[in-house]
């Protein structure tokens, strides 16, 4: 499976780079914002590029966010298996778009994964998107309305 990362410009133009093992698509200029979508539903690598404006901060990580989730989304993946490693700076912004904090695993550096600190959480992300959390709230919140809240496969009857 590929890896997408994707870069934001300051005009909140996203622009997708699929990660085959063999490298990303150049991608020309600096980015404002960077993230990345592993197969496994983790959002990491959420970076920006500048340290000057907070609130220019907040909005470059948020789109950044709001595309990988849509990415998520249109690969009709349940909503739940979407997770996130966070830093001081991008934990609010997840927050605010229904991710929910979790006690972190440091376990996982040692296995070279992500550590996770943040989950997916659909109920509260629904809301957030209804709220008019981020640019694309109306886009999320309709494709949330449609997701599948969690794997069939993970249902078990007893």
């Amino acid at each position: 499976e590929d890896e997408a990362a994707l870069v934001v410009s300051a005009e909140g133009e996203g622009r997708w780079c699929k990660v085959d093992g063999g490298g990303t698509k150049a991608v020309i200029g600096v980015p404002d914002g960077v993230g990345r979508l592993r197969p496994d539903g983790t959002l990491d690598c959420l970076q920006i590029s500048f340290r000057d404006d907070q609130d220019r901060a907040t909005k470059v990580l948020g789109t950044v966010v709001d595309f990988l989730v849509e990415l998520w989304l249109d690969d009709d993946l349940p909503f739940s298996q979407l997770k996130a490693a966070a830093t001081p700076l991008t934990a609010p912004v997840l927050q605010a778009r229904g991710f929910t904090v979790v006690d972190p695993d440091l376990t996982a550096l040692g296995r070279g994964e992500s550590i996770v600190t943040h989950i997916a959480d659909l109920d509260n992300a629904r809301r957030a998107y209804k709220n008019g959390v981020g640019d694309r709230a109306q886009t999320l919140a309709a494709k949330l309305d449609l997701a599948r809240p969690i794997r069939p496969d993970l249902i078990q009857c007893v």
